[in-house]
């Protein structure tokens, strides 16, 4: 199949993961147009056309990241319904599990994590775009997707509780992946974490 033959989303998606993997692994002042056409294996221009400003590239590179992010949490979301049944509760020990499991999908896409971080330390000239990579949107779908747990294991929903758990989801997956953590305890930390709240209430 020739490029042009390429679907316009799919375009758009091979760009983003070429810049994703760009940032992630030479930084974001490697980001240029010209540098995503030739790691995306696409004619120069190509970014062009679908980012014709820095700034309109920077935002494909976060839009995909949040997107990819918010998919992750929602498929969290869908096997922690499954798991509580007709009765809508699950333990605590199932709700640990699947946190872990959610570190495991983040920790896996390493080039999105580094990037994620990498623009949020160098993005200071662009305040909105840094913002939505730490508490926009996708912070938004985690905290509700965490309050529906937290009461489907019966533990107070409110929301130092929920913003700790996402802090410390968000430490688990740096440490795993930027830090390069040789030993995966994440599933004690987090059932540490919530049977600490089981013992306050």
């Amino acid at each position: 199949m020739s490029t042009s033959q390429i679907p316009r989303s799919d375009r758009r998606r091979r760009l983003a993961d070429a810049a994703i993997r760009i940032v992630a692994r030479s930084g974001v002042r490697s980001l240029t147009h010209r540098a995503v056409d030739r790691a995306a294996g696409l004619p120069d221009g190509t970014t062009s056309y679908h980012a014709k400003t820095r700034a309109a590239l920077l935002e494909l590179v976060v839009g995909e990241l949040e997107a990819r992010t918010t998919r992750n949490a929602e498929s969290v979301a869908t096997r922690l319904g499954g798991l509580a049944g007709v009765r809508d509760t699950i333990t605590v020990d199932a709700l640990a599990q699947e946190l872990d499991g959610l570190v495991d999908d983040l920790s896996a896409r390493r080039d999105d994590m580094a990037a994620r971080y990498a623009l949020i330390l160098e993005l200071d000239d662009q305040p909105e775009l840094r913002q939505r990579l730490r508490a926009g949107g996708v912070h938004e779908e985690s905290y509700r997707i965490a309050v529906d747990a937290f009461s489907s294991a019966g533990l107070a929903t409110d929301g130092e509780n929920v913003d700790d758990l996402i802090t410390l989801i968000d430490a688990l997956v740096l440490e795993r992946t930027v830090i390069g953590a040789t030993e995966n305890r994440s599933g004690r930390i987090i059932r540490a974490y919530l049977n600490g709240i089981t013992e306050r209430e």
